[in-house]
C-alpha cells in the first residue's frame, strides 16, 4: 500500500481542474480550520468572538486576504435569554395583528396591480 494521498485521487477532469487551480493559486490549497475546545457554550461564544477581531485586525493590516468564521452561528446563551426576556415583554396579539393588516394591504394593492397589468 502506498501513503502517498494522490493515488486516493480519482483520474478525471474535475481532479485535473482542481490541480490546475492549485497550482495557479498556491494558496488556495492552504486552508487553515480552527478548532475551539470550550467548556460551555458561552465560551464557546466568547472565544470565537475574539479570534474574528484578531482576524478583522490581520485583515486590515494586510497579513491575511480574508477568513470565514463561524461567529453568526455561535450564539451566546446568555444574549438569547436577554433576548427572550425582551421578546416576553411584547404584547404579540397587537403586533402581529398590525404586521398581518400591513401585510394584507400590501399584498391586496400587488394584486390589483398585477390584474391592471393583465387586462390591459
Amino acid at each position: 500500500m502506498e501513503a502517498d494521498p494522490k493515488t486516493l485521487e480519482p483520474v478525471c477532469d474535475a481532479s485535473a481542474a482542481l490541480h490546475t487551480i492549485q497550482a495557479t493559486f498556491p494558496a488556495a490549497k492552504e486552508p487553515l480550520l480552527v478548532l475551539v475546545d470550550a467548556k460551555d457554550g458561552e465560551t464557546c461564544h466568547d472565544s470565537w468572538t475574539k479570534i474574528q477581531g484578531q482576524w478583522a485586525g490581520l485583515v486590515a493590516a494586510g497579513k491575511i486576504k480574508s477568513f470565514l468564521s463561524p461567529t453568526p452561528f455561535v450564539l451566546s446563551p446568555e444574549n438569547a435569554r436577554e433576548n427572550l426576556k425582551q421578546l416576553n415583554g411584547v404584547t404579540w396579539r397587537r403586533r402581529g395583528t398590525v404586521i398581518r393588516r400591513r401585510w394584507l394591504r400590501r399584498d391586496s394593492t400587488r394584486r390589483m396591480r398585477r390584474s391592471r397589468m393583465c387586462s390591459s
